[in-house]
């Protein structure tokens, strides 16, 4: 017996323009920048890592736009020891 398609019925099916793409991404970001406002705010000493790929990138983009003019805050720089990149920690030497 084949399964009943939940779309079909009309109870859970799109109905035009009752929900726009735009406004939803839009919700999301709002909800996105509050949390790390609040994060921020409330941590000592608030962190964030980047590993370059496509989530690490939304959250510096959403990072910046939290504190749009004025930037995020500061932040040390961090020396990683990655072959090929900036070279320090253990495999540059140490501190310079």
């Amino acid at each position: 017996m084949p399964r009943p398609n939940p779309l079909e019925d009309g109870s859970r099916a799109r109905r035009p323009g009752r929900h726009r793409a735009g406004s939803w991404l839009a919700a999301l970001e709002s909800e996105a920048i509050e949390i790390i406002r609040e994060g921020v705010a409330t941590a000592a000493r608030p962190l964030m890592l980047y590993s370059i790929g496509k989530d690490s990138s939304v959250l510096l983009h959403l990072a910046r736009k939290s504190f749009w003019p004025a930037g995020p805050p500061p932040r040390p720089a961090r020396r990683t020891g990655a072959p090929g990149g900036t070279a320090g920690g253990a495999a540059g030497g140490g501190r310079r």
